[in-house]
């Protein structure tokens, strides 16, 4: 985990003005979309992992799982 003593501050500042947050607002909203990439990355990892293959990759394909195709769905 990051400490706050890991964080560069210099660059952490530079970052801030070069993307013109000034707000709290846009510092949240920024947060934000940084948190959702994040999750976003992390989750399509752990379905790499989970299936063995990257997304449209077939060539490691071993098993018959597969992350591709449509069929409806029925929640009971």
């Amino acid at each position: 985990m990051l400490s706050k003593k890991s964080l560069d501050r210099d660059l952490l500042k530079n970052f801030i003005k070069e993307k013109k947050i000034q707000t709290l607002e846009k510092a949240t909203d920024f947060a934000k979309g940084i948190l959702s990439e994040m999750i976003n990355l992390l989750l399509q990892e752990e379905l790499k992992q989970n299936l063995g293959y990257d997304k449209y990759n077939y060539a490691f394909k071993q098993i018959d799982n597969s992350r591709n195709g449509y069929y409806p769905k029925y929640v009971d």
